[in-house]
């Protein structure tokens, strides 16, 4: 099955979630972010959309434990990651994503959440078709990388190619998947 066709049928799945198992989702992953990584000073996080799991929660539980977080913002050349202090911070952007005003480098990051349409056991992802997260990815110093995901976007495998980069740990509402043994 294509890419397209792969992604095309989960983003339909997660789609069909009841917006209430979302929000208990959300919360869910929140808190088991924090048990794992709450040692980590800066996080590269993003802003959900659409029907994609919402990382709102966690970000103001990073926010009130004093932690630096940086979200993407879309430019000519891809992705740069900004620090945000706030949702205040928060303006509408590429595609209708909120994305942050202020302006922090990338090297500054200890932890890095990737999102996807799919993910698979071994950390690959089918993201949304534009390869943003895949060069921001490669152009960085190694960081933990965590796919960020409901359990029904987890699949035995998807297809992908040399410039993919797999992420380090996959966590949803149900499991963390450790896929490159970093925990």
């Amino acid at each position: 099955m294509s890419k397209q066709a792969v992604r095309k049928r989960l983003l339909a799945l997660r789609d069909a979630l009841d917006v209430g198992y979302r929000e208990k989702a959300a919360a869910t992953v929140a808190e088991k972010f924090m048990s794992l990584w709450q040692g980590y000073k800066s996080y590269a996080l993003y802003c959900a959309i659409k029907s994609e799991l919402s990382l709102y929660p966690l970000m103001r539980m990073l926010w009130d434990a004093g932690k630096k977080v940086l979200l993407p913002k879309v430019t000519d050349s891809g992705i740069n990651l900004h620090y945000c202090g706030s949702m205040e911070e928060l303006e509408c952007g590429y595609r209708d994503i909120q994305e942050p005003t202020g302006c922090v480098a990338a090297g500054d990051v200890d932890l890095v959440a990737v999102p996807g349409a799919v993910f698979d056991r071994s950390g690959y992802r089918i993201g949304y078709g534009k390869g943003f997260y895949d060069r921001l990815l490669a152009g960085m110093s190694r960081k933990v990388t965590v796919g960020l995901a409901f359990e029904i976007q987890i699949v035995e495998s998807v297809p992908h190619e040399s410039h993919d980069v797999a992420v380090d740990v996959i966590l949803t509402e149900k499991n963390v998947y450790a896929v490159k043994g970093i925990l």
